[in-house]
C-alpha cells in the first residue's frame, strides 16, 4: 500500500499550459459540463509570421451563462506568453490504473506536468453581450453575502425575538450594584482594609469589596497604594499589605492569621 506522502512523478516530462479564462466561462464549465469533460476544441494555425490559437466553446454550453439575458460567446483567442518561473501541476485522487476503490490510491498525489506556456483566453468579439456578462460578474462579486430582509409574518420558530438578552440584564444588575456602593473617604476605606489585614494576611478582591462595600475601580486604586498583588503561587491572585504597612509578626505560609 503506497503512502499518501509519496508523489507520482511519471508526468514530469509532460508539457502543459496554464490558461486564464473569464469567470463566467469557468462557472459554465463547472455547472454544465457533461461526464466526458469536453468543453470545446482548440485550433492551432501555423504561418510564417505567428502561431494563432483559437478556442471554440462546445455548442451544448454556449446556450447560456450566468444570466439568461446574455449569450456566452463561442469563439476565443489564446494570447500566449512566456513562463519566467518554474511551475508544475499536481492532481489528487487520480489512480494510475483507474481503480479508486483503494483509499491510498484515491488520495495519491500525482505530478501531471510542467508549465511551459501561459495563455489568456479572451473572446474574439468583445460585443455588447460579452460586456454585459463582465458587468454581471463584477456585480455578483461585489454583492454582500448577507442581506437584511423584512419579515412579512410573525416568527413562529424557537428563535423568537426577546425584549432583552441575558447578558444585558446581568450588566444592568451589576451596574445597579456598583451604583449602590457610594465612595467613602479614602482614609476610612484604608482603616477598614488595615483592620481586615490585621485579621488575615491574604484576601482576594471579591472579599475586600464585600468588606469595604466600595466600587471595584476605586478600591483597586487604594489597594495599589498600600498592598501588593501576588501573581505567583502559593497565594496567586491574592492581595497582601506591603511590608511597610504590616504590623503583625511574620508567620508561616500555612498560618494566615497575625
Amino acid at each position: 500500500m503506497a503512502s499518501t506522502s509519496e508523489v507520482e512523478c511519471s508526468g514530469l516530462s509532460r508539457d502543459v499550459w496554464l490558461v486564464k479564462v473569464p469567470k463566467f466561462l469557468s462557472n459554465l464549465w463547472m455547472e454544465k459540463a457533461d461526464e466526458t469533460g469536453i468543453v470545446g476544441s482548440l485550433r492551432i494555425s501555423q504561418n510564417s509570421q505567428k502561431n494563432e490559437i483559437k478556442f471554440n466553446l462546445a455548442e451544448s454550453l454556449a446556450g447560456g451563462g450566468d444570466s439568461d439575458k446574455a449569450k456566452v460567446p463561442r469563439d476565443y483567442r489564446l494570447l500566449m506568453s512566456k513562463v519566467d518561473q518554474s511551475l508544475v501541476v499536481f492532481s489528487k485522487g487520480q489512480a494510475g490504473n483507474g481503480d479508486t476503490t483503494d483509499t491510498s490510491e484515491s488520495d495519491k498525489i500525482s505530478l501531471e506536468g510542467k508549465v511551459v506556456q501561459r495563455a489568456d483566453c479572451r473572446p474574439i468579439n468583445s460585443n455588447a453581450e460579452y460586456m454585459l456578462l463582465k458587468r454581471e460578474s463584477i456585480l455578483s462579486a461585489s454583492k454582500p453575502a448577507r442581506q437584511a430582509k423584512q419579515l412579512k409574518k410573525i416568527v413562529t420558530s424557537s428563535y423568537k425575538p426577546v425584549s432583552d438578552h441575558k447578558m444585558n440584564i446581568e450588566y444592568e444588575k451589576k451596574k445597579k450594584e456598583e451604583g449602590k456602593r457610594a465612595r467613602s473617604d479614602e482614609e476610612e476605606v484604608k482603616a477598614k482594609l488595615f483592620h481586615a489585614f490585621g485579621q488575615h494576611q491574604y484576601y482576594n478582591l471579591k472579599d475586600l469589596v464585600h468588606i469595604t462595600n466600595q466600587p471595584i475601580v476605586y478600591l483597586k486604586s487604594i489597594l495599589k497604594e498600600i498592598a501588593h498583588y501576588n501573581t505567583k503561587n502559593p497565594h496567586k491572585n491574592m492581595w497582601e499589605l506591603k511590608p511597610e504597612y504590616r504590623h503583625y509578626e511574620k508567620h508561616s505560609d500555612d498560618d494566615k492569621q497575625s
